[in-house]
């Protein structure tokens, strides 16, 4: 079977603006570096060009005609300390290319007429030279050749001091980008957020409409399905509920007729009919039980109208208890009831947590072999009221215990006569009343311990 891909809105959000966004600050961060190392790289190569004429000024004609360089160690020191941070050299070259003075540097196009500009190496160094061409002063016809040179030093350290300056504000500006992203998409999905927990904090129950207000405009067609989905669920669910009802009621009246007619005709048989009649009355009592139960389980459905008001659940499980001594009696079966001394008040229906009490204490009974004990036991605190019924029965496995709050369930290999109700009732009935339904096996290892934990604060 193929796996279905859940993607997120938000994820495909940051998705289409992130990588956008993020490239155009890595462009604009290049483009600016290079502009800035272009405008650095031209003040250091105009300032290697005029110091390239500074040493051509120097040059002199002798009295025998011969080109010579007049630069004083003085004027040398100022021209080195024009680059502090790297080494200096020069080169001056006769129009017949012979040296006048200097370092010996690589010649590069002596035939150009305007300034040069190149990377040499000398002396295993990298070298920006700047190489001019130009005529003694006051002899026209007589061309020298200069060159000025350093190396990079300078030009690599202003670099990285404008490369640091361009990224740190871009990095902190990415920062920004992404955090303001993150935090507008967040934003401009909390209406769905909201949505998503109006249905989440929602009961199963609970079909009525969704709030169309806060949904946000792009899903409000969504929204509308949802509300179309849950009103056709709630009209399936109450023709249901009213079938179920409806066929309880209509076969009580027949089957009361037909146990009137079955106890008057046993009273008129011999023996040998009667035993007959007996289990006929006695499925007619299982039927007639069946009918109430689903009328109960109707009645119970968290969605109907429930006359919720604040009562003493001790008092209603005292109630109950006292309307199944005789059935506890028949078994031999002592019922233990831990009484509070002071009224444990819940916010329910009385005639519901009747039913609920009333299904877990018969279910009990039921299942609690001969001479056994069943246990009931009635407490609060700050959290809430727990309502804990015992027996030593024989118990419900770890892997039925899900099961058996469904409806017409059975546990396979139960000799005990039931509809498979009692728990379902008791499931609907805690719901209705924000109630939790747990099931765990006594300290002694028989038997079974169901506990019902109703809230502390009236439900919303």
């Amino acid at each position: 079977m193929k796996q279905q891909n859940n993607r997120s809105i938000k994820a495909d959000l940051l998705v289409w603006l992130l990588p956008p966004l993020l490239s155009m600050c890595l462009a604009s961060s290049v483009v600016a570096y290079y502009l800035a190392s272009y405008f650095a790289n031209d003040s250091y190569d105009r300032n290697l060009i005029n110091t390239a004429g500074s040493v051509a000024a120097r040059v002199r004609i002798g009295t025998n005609s011969v080109a010579d360089l007049d630069l004083p160690p003085a004027a040398l020191a100022i021209l080195q300390h024009t680059y502090p941070n790297d080494k200096f050299y020069y080169q001056v070259l006769n129009s017949d290319f012979t040296r006048l003075a200097g370092d010996a540097l690589p010649s590069v196009r002596l035939d150009s007429s305007i300034p040069y500009l190149s990377y040499v190496k000398f002396n295993g160094e990298t070298l920006r030279v700047a190489q001019i061409r130009m005529p003694i002063h006051d002899y026209p016809d007589k061309i020298i050749f200069v060159q000025a040179a350093e190396t990079l030093n300078s030009r690599l350290d202003l670099t990285n001091h404008i490369l640091f300056s361009i990224l740190v504000p871009q990095i902190l500006l990415l920062l920004f980008v992404i955090f303001a992203v993150s935090f507008g998409v967040k934003k401009g999905l909390k209406s769905l957020a909201d949505l998503r927990n109006a249905l989440s904090d929602r009961s199963r129950s609970d079909l009525k409409p969704l709030n169309e207000s806060i949904a946000p405009l792009e899903s409000q067609s969504l929204v509308s399905a949802i509300n179309e989905l849950l009103g056709r669920l709630k009209a399936d669910l109450d023709a249901q509920q009213r079938f179920v009802a409806n066929a309880a009621h209509q076969l009580q009246t027949p089957l009361a007729g037909i146990q009137t007619y079955v106890e008057i005709v046993e009273r008129q048989s011999t023996d040998n009919s009667r035993n007959l009649l007996r289990q006929i009355n006695k499925g007619i009592d299982r039927m007639s039980h069946l009918i109430k139960q689903l009328l109960v389980l109707a009645k119970s459905e968290p969605q109907n109208n429930l006359s919720f008001e604040e009562v003493d659940l001790n008092t209603i499980a005292s109630e109950v208890g006292s309307e199944l001594v005789d059935i506890a009696l028949k078994k031999n079966i002592e019922v233990v009831f831990d009484e509070p001394t002071k009224p444990v008040i819940v916010y329910g229906d009385v005639v519901s947590l009747k039913e609920l009490i009333t299904n877990l204490l018969d279910n009990a009974i039921l299942y609690t072999d001969y001479n056994g004990t069943v246990s009931v036991k009635i407490s609060s605190d700050n959290v809430g009221v727990q309502l804990t019924v015992e027996d030593n029965g024989p118990g419900i496995p770890e892997e039925e215990r899900e099961k058996v709050f469904e409806r017409f369930y059975r546990i396979l290999g139960t000799q005990v006569e039931g509809s498979g109700l009692g728990l379902a009732i008791v499931k609907e009935i805690a719901a209705a009343h924000h109630a939790e339904v747990l099931l765990t096996t006594p300290s002694t290892g028989k038997g079974t311990v169901v506990i019902v934990k109703f809230p502390a604060k009236k439900p919303k």
